[in-house]
């Protein structure tokens, strides 16, 4: 079985790639950096935080998103 996390990697991925030079797509490992996580209130992976362009979270998305979804989010934000 496929966790939700893992499912999420290769979609992240190709996003980034996809968007490179529109949009700053990054990850961050919650039990590495606790306190990131903490800041921007993560309690479930996955979690998307979209952030618009003065840093302001635009929306959070908990669970496994499909692409679609994260394009339409995205898509929103440019």
């Amino acid at each position: 079985m496929v966790r939700p996390l893992q499912a999420s990697r290769p979609i992240v991925e190709e996003l980034a790639t996809e968007y490179e030079g529109r949009v700053n797509i990054g990850k961050c490992d919650v039990e590495e950096d606790d306190e990131l996580a903490m800041q921007f209130q993560v309690s479930s992976i996955p979690t998307v935080v979209l952030f618009n362009k003065q840093g302001e979270v635009f929306k959070r998305l908990v669970g496994l998103q499909s692409k679609a979804t994260l394009v339409e989010n995205l898509e929103q934000l440019l």
